[in-house]
């Protein structure tokens, strides 16, 4: 039987280089609800030809973001952390529903806490070095 969490959980995407990519011919893995086991989506796997792609992103975002003034990084932590503060109910139900993990969700916590921290420097002209 189909609950509606099935029917309504998202479709999950593995997302490089820009492209989101659906679990649709490649490896995945079942999500499932702790509670009752139903599997409810389907994690999609990287391949090593993802894992390649997805490193180089990474190193040219790096490149992006460095370039980028302090006071505008400042900006973008601020508006993640808002992001993430007006998502909390969604993302918290999602990471219980699929983990029924607390570790999980205090580590989206912390996450949210670091974000909001970030904040700080913009808000105080603070700006860490690191040699």
């Amino acid at each position: 039987m189909t609950t509606q969490l099935a029917s309504t959980y998202p479709e999950l995407f593995l997302l490089i280089g820009g492209e989101w990519l659906s679990s649709e011919g490649r490896d995945s893995s079942a999500v499932t609800n702790p509670a009752t086991e139903e599997v409810i989506g389907r994690l999609p796997h990287a391949s090593g030809a993802d894992l390649d792609r997805a490193l180089a992103g990474a190193a040219e975002g790096f490149r992006t973001w460095r370039a980028i003034f302090p006071d505008e990084r400042g900006r973008l932590m601020k508006r993640a952390a808002a992001l993430l503060r007006e998502r909390q109910e969604e993302i918290a139900r999602i990471a219980t529903t699929t983990a029924a993990d607390e570790p999980l969700l205090g580590h989206l916590i912390h996450v949210a806490q670091m974000v909001a921290k970030k904040e700080g420097l913009h808000d105080t002209g603070f700006r860490l070095v690191i040699n």
